[in-house]
């Protein structure tokens, strides 16, 4: 039996990610009770080898699928079918992932567990045929950027305070949305906010005291002609503007009727909103 001092010694070998020493922490394991979730790794790396996330044999060894998990700082999901539909909840075994992407072509369950990242910087999730966002996301304190943008809830959920470390929101094409929480401004770092063709027709007074620089809501205005001009946002929208999903259908109905080139703001004086963002801000100051 191992000592408290060399179990703690044989994790340290474990997580530090070369093949060689996964292979020793492996050995040195069988010959005791440490559970090194095993299993877990296993069972995660051949999910996302089937959903074609990873690109490798199914024949390599278990200390290369852990290596792998363990090393991997970007990650790209999409499921398109439902036999994969359930998120594993050992995807917190990618512990030093930074950027990760799920896109969703079915109806998906995400796991509490997404909320374990602590080194999780970018988040970009937009799920196409359901209408709720995964409250747990907003649990991952180290998010600086957050992509929402190509999803069909409602309303941001108020959970959106927790983010403290959030720097940029993007919420394009959120095509049902017409509600934004006055959390959302008491942020301490955020600075641009995107919100082009959503139903949110308002200003929060809260903006005035808060850090934000952008918040573009109307595609007419230079902020809204600039953003939609990029071929990031051109090619995602281009991708999914098909009747497979609700969300394609929704958008292909809200783009027959025009409905986003009639969005304004109505809660500010024409004069005010063409003068920029501060002179808003100092409207909401004087009222």
């Amino acid at each position: 039996m191992y000592s408290k001092k060399e179990i703690n010694a044989l994790f340290e070998i474990f997580k530090s990610g070369t093949i060689e020493n996964i292979e020793l922490a492996l050995q040195l394991s069988k010959e005791s009770d440490l559970d090194l979730s095993l299993v877990h790794f296993e069972t995660l790396f051949d999910y996302l080898l089937n959903i074609g996330a990873f690109n490798a044999s199914p024949k390599i060894s278990l200390a290369y699928k852990i290596h792998q998990i363990l090393t991997t700082t970007s990650l790209s999901i999409t499921i398109k079918d439902t036999a994969f539909a359930i998120l594993p909840a050992s995807i917190y075994l990618l512990k030093n992932l930074k950027q990760l992407t799920i896109a969703a072509h079915v109806e998906i369950y995400v796991p509490q567990t997404i909320s374990y990242f602590n080194h999780l910087e970018e988040l970009e999730i937009y799920l196409l045929d359901q209408e709720k966002i995964p409250l747990s996301i907003f649990e991952i304190s180290s998010l600086i950027k957050l992509d929402l943008s190509l999803n069909l809830f409602t309303e941001l959920p108020r959970e959106i305070w927790q983010l403290r470390n959030l720097e940029e929101l993007n919420l394009l094409n959120c095509i049902y949305l017409h509600t934004i929480p006055n959390e959302l401004f008491g942020l301490p770092k955020l600075k641009n906010v995107y919100l082009l063709q959503t139903l949110v027709n308002e200003i929060s007074p809260s903006i005035a005291y808060s850090p934000i620089q952008n918040y573009v809501l109307e595609i007419s205005s230079a902020e809204g002609k600039k953003l939609m001009a990029t071929p990031k946002l051109g090619t995602k929208m281009l991708r999914h503007m098909n009747h497979e999903t609700k969300w394609g259908r929704a958008f292909h109905d809200a783009m027959q009727s025009r409905k986003f080139f009639n969005q304004k703001i109505e809660n500010i004086p024409h004069p005010i909103k063409q003068k920029g963002l501060n002179a808003i801000k100092e409207y909401f100051k004087g009222k």
